[in-house]
C-alpha cells in the first residue's frame, strides 16, 4: 500500500526580478521546491532563462498577468486593459472594468496567448498555467478564457477554487471540467502565514494518499527592483527560509512526502 503524500511545492514569479529568479533556482536545484512559474514580460526575463541549465529546469508553468506590468502586445491592440502609459491597468482598475463589463475579452485572450508565446520563444517549456492574483476567478467569462487557453496548449491549471464560496467554485469547476482540465485537488499558500510550517504540515496530514496538494510560495530577495514591482518583498525572504529549513525537511520526510510537479496529474 502506497502511503506517500504527493505535494507540489511551487514558487511563483520566476523572472520578475533577477533576485527572485536566482533564489527560485537555488531551491529548485536543492530539491526544496518542485516547480515554479514564469512572468515573461519582465525586462530581465531572458536573462533569467539563460540561467537555466537543462530541460528539467526550463520546464515550468506560466504565470499569466493582467495588471500593473508591461504587456506582451502593443498597447493599442489591447486598449481596454492598458493605460495611457501603455502598461497593464492596476488590479483594482481591472476588477472595476470587469465588474462594469468594460473589458474586451478577445483582447485579454490575445494578450495572454502572447505571453505564452513569449515564454516559449525564450526557451521555456510550459507545463502548467497559473494566473497572477488568481485573476481567472474575477468573472465567469475570464475563467473560460483561461480554460480555453489551457485546453489549446494542453496544460493543467492551478486550483484557485478551494477558498471560493461553494456555489461559485462549483460553477467554475464545471467550466474546467467541460475542457477536461487537470488540476491538483488541494491548494495552500504559505506566503504571509503565521507559523507556516505547522500550518503546512496540518494540510499534509489531512491530505488523502491518492490526491495532490499544491503549495504556493513566493521566494526571492528583497531589493529596490523588487520593491518597485511587487507588494511581496520581505515575505519572499521569509518563504525562502521556511522552504530551506531543516525543520520542514524533517517533517516532510517523517510524513513520506513525495515532491512532485504538474506532470503527476496525468498519473493520478
Amino acid at each position: 500500500m502506497n502511503l506517500t503524500k504527493k505535494v507540489i511545492l511551487e514558487s511563483d514569479d520566476f523572472g520578475i526580478t533577477p533576485g527572485v529568479s536566482q533564489a527560485t533556482l537555488e531551491l529548485l536545484r536543492a530539491g526544496k521546491i518542485s516547480t515554479t512559474n514564469c512572468m515573461p514580460t519582465m525586462p530581465e526575463f531572458q536573462e533569467s532563462v539563460n540561467l537555466l541549465s537543462n530541460e528539467a529546469e526550463r520546464t515550468m508553468g506560466i504565470h499569466l498577468i493582467l495588471d500593473r506590468h508591461s504587456p506582451a502586445l502593443p498597447a493599442n491592440q489591447i486598449s481596454s486593459i492598458t493605460n495611457q502609459q501603455g502598461m497593464l491597468l492596476s488590479f483594482a482598475e481591472i476588477q472595476k472594468k470587469i465588474k462594469l463589463k468594460q473589458v474586451d475579452y478577445a483582447e485579454i485572450s490575445a494578450e495572454l496567448e502572447a505571453q505564452i508565446n513569449r515564454a516559449q520563444a525564450a526557451g521555456v517549456k510550459i507545463d502548467h498555467l497559473t494566473t497572477h492574483h488568481g485573476f481567472m476567478n474575477l468573472s465567469v467569462k475570464l475563467f473560460e478564457v483561461v480554460c480555453q487557453l489551457a485546453d489549446q496548449y494542453h496544460l493543467p491549471i492551478r486550483n484557485n477554487l478551494t477558498h471560493l464560496p461553494r456555489e461559485q467554485a462549483t460553477g467554475l469547476k464545471k467550466i474546467a471540467d467541460k475542457y477536461q482540465l487537470k488540476m491538483p485537488q488541494h491548494h495552500f499558500m504559505i506566503s504571509g502565514v503565521v507559523d507556516p510550517i505547522d500550518k503546512l504540515v496540518a494540510e499534509i496530514d489531512r491530505l488523502p494518499a491518492d490526491e495532490i496538494l499544491e503549495v504556493v510560495s513566493h521566494v526571492g530577495r528583497s531589493d529596490a527592483l523588487l520593491q518597485a514591482r511587487s507588494s511581496y518583498t520581505t515575505i519572499r525572504e521569509e518563504d525562502y527560509r521556511t522552504l530551506d529549513s531543516k525543520e520542514l525537511a524533517k517533517k516532510l520526510a517523517q510524513r513520506k512526502v513525495e515532491l512532485v510537479d504538474f506532470s503527476s496529474l496525468e498519473k493520478n
